[in-house]
């Protein structure tokens, strides 16, 4: 790899040509040089032969950096800890599915060309090493364990005996310990097998696990007879009939009827909104909460839970201030097999954070899984069964009531009894979202202010799958929405409008000079690509 201060790659709409012109002039200016390449030639896999022919055309460069320079600065920008992070995951992946290199490469086929052969050989290589390690201190991890053992009772190195088989938390299984499963039953003494899970609770996929080896059992091992367990001693009734069902609208799990040992006559799962004094704060709602929860008793056990762990961190960080005693913090993934006297779910907003998120894993991590759900967010809907049921008395939704997540929205159907404790559910979404202003970009999401480098900006909730930044207002601090030459603000009592540049897009200022007022570009000066563009006033 060659990296150079005074070279850079720089993507430009190609159906931007002026904009392309402008930065060449830009680069010119400023004595660097700008090589041509395009997002096609990476998709083709030429890129990197692309860069190498015009690094080549250059003069000696005396500035190159070394390999060393180069490993250091990416550890400094956390490149290669996220890098070893990914590669750990998938190495992970690899090891619990048991793939070998070819099959590694087949599933990494809808990658990008040139991707898809970096990250096969890296991976690929990652668990040689690993292998060689686990020989070289003579050692074995579980997943081995699993493979080794139906291969020696395949190979009829070893004659199992048993006549009774009972798996434990079946809906978890993988495809290599399915396949131990099969050669103990095929190589032992006609054995009978006992399958105890809950197609509901599936949520271990980044492990292996498949729902379709609970939901199609029958086509694995054929005839057998179906036990429904439809009794609960944990949580009440309002609890199993909101959770049962919004899991079950997924068609592909079995239809069950959970009845529960203790009755509620009224709704026990609530929806609150996340804002405290017209700020979003859910971290504050959730305080509130635990308090008014205390009061009722104080020695009750209280979870507060979300998808991400970034959630936890600022309830953690609100909730320092009270008795930490009998309170818990758990992701969704984290509490399977606990409970609490009461629950407080966090996230339930759009965005790359939000539950469901709109963003997926890692790419490369999924694309080694197993086949996802036809369904859409059918295993995000178990995790939010999961996470709905580790309560025995009450459940707590904060969501906000501007971008509350599809989830959000769906438990705010009458059929699933919960009650909204918040006023600003109780408006339509179009009327809350009108108090909001909606995303120009993808008309999904709305504008929510947040502080970017070079000041207050508005992005869209939806987050990654939108990239609209949108300016702020200077009179009103509203949103200003650019069109081709202004922008103009959103609030029908202000409606500023700035004029914008034509080359850089940036708002354009009034100044005077020795032949009068003109305009001109306020990046004019900019430590960061400026621009020196001006116009007469008209």
């Amino acid at each position: 790899m060659l990296v150079h201060e005074n070279v850079y790659l720089l993507y430009v709409d190609p159906d931007a040509p002026e904009l392309a012109l402008h930065w060449q002039q830009q680069m010119d200016q400023q004595h660097t040089v700008a090589l041509d390449v395009s997002d096609q030639q990476w998709l083709e896999g030429t890129f990197l032969q692309v860069l190498r022919r015009q690094i080549g055309a250059l003069r000696p460069l005396e500035q190159v950096l070394s390999a060393g320079d180069i490993f250091t600065r990416f550890h400094e920008q956390g490149l290669l800890a996220k890098a070893l992070r990914r590669l750990t995951r998938a190495l992970t992946v690899v090891r619990a599915q048991n793939l070998d290199d070819q099959t590694l490469a087949a599933r990494l086929q809808h990658y990008p060309p040139a991707s898809a052969r970096v990250w096969a050989s890296a991976l690929q290589r990652l668990h040689e090493a690993y292998q060689q390690q686990l020989h070289s201190t003579d050692s074995i991890d579980f997943d081995a364990m699993i493979v080794q053992a139906g291969n020696l009772i395949g190979s009829q190195h070893y004659q199992p005996g048993y006549r009774h088989i009972l798996v434990d938390e079946f809906q978890d299984i993988s495809a290599p310990r399915m396949q131990l499963l099969q050669q103990l039953l095929d190589k032992g003494p006609a054995p009978t097998l006992t399958a105890v899970g809950d197609d509901w609770q599936s949520i271990y996929r980044f492990s292996g696990s498949q729902l379709a080896l609970t939901t199609r059992f029958e086509a694995y091992f054929g005839s057998h007879c179906l036990t429904l367990l439809q009794q609960t001693f944990r949580y009440n009734s309002s609890i199993a009939h909101t959770a049962g069902l919004f899991v079950m609208q997924n068609p592909e799990q079995y239809r069950k009827q959970v009845v529960s040992a203790h009755q509620s006559d009224t709704p026990q799962v609530f929806l609150l909104d996340d804002q405290i004094y017209s700020q979003q704060d859910p971290a504050q709602r959730a305080k509130q909460v635990v308090m008014a929860l205390r009061k009722q008793n104080p020695e009750a056990k209280i979870a507060i839970m979300a998808r991400y762990q970034f959630w936890l961190s600022q309830a953690k960080e609100a909730l320092r201030p009270l008795s930490q005693t009998h309170l818990c913090y758990w992701t969704f993934h984290g509490a399977k097999g606990l409970e609490a006297d009461h629950c407080i779910l966090l996230g339930f907003n759009q965005g790359s954070r939000g539950f469901p998120g709109a963003s997926q894993d890692d790419a490369l991590v999924e694309a080694l899984l197993p086949s996802v759900d036809a369904f859409p967010y059918g295993e995000e809907r178990r995790l939010c069964y999961v996470a709905l049921t580790r309560a025995r008395h009450s459940c707590y939704i904060i969501a906000d009531p501007r971008k509350p997540s599809p989830f959000a929205q769906e438990l705010r159907q009458p059929e699933y009894q919960v009650k909204t404790l918040s006023e600003r559910f109780g408006q339509s979404l179009p009327e809350a979202r009108s108090q909001a202003t909606a995303c120009p970009e993808c008309e999904q999401g709305v504008l929510t202010p947040v502080q970017g480098h070079d000041g207050l900006v508005y992005q869209c909730t939806t987050g990654e799958p939108c990239p609209a930044q949108i300016r702020v207002c200077p009179e009103c601090q509203a949103p200003a929405i650019a069109q081709k030459t202004q922008s103009v603000c959103v609030k029908s009592d202000c409606q500023f409008t700035q004029p914008l540049c034509p080359n850089c897009a940036r708002p354009l200022a009034l100044r005077s000079g020795p032949n009068g007022q003109f305009y001109g570009c306020t990046g004019y000066g900019a430590a960061s690509e400026p621009c020196r563009f001006t116009t007469a006033v008209r």
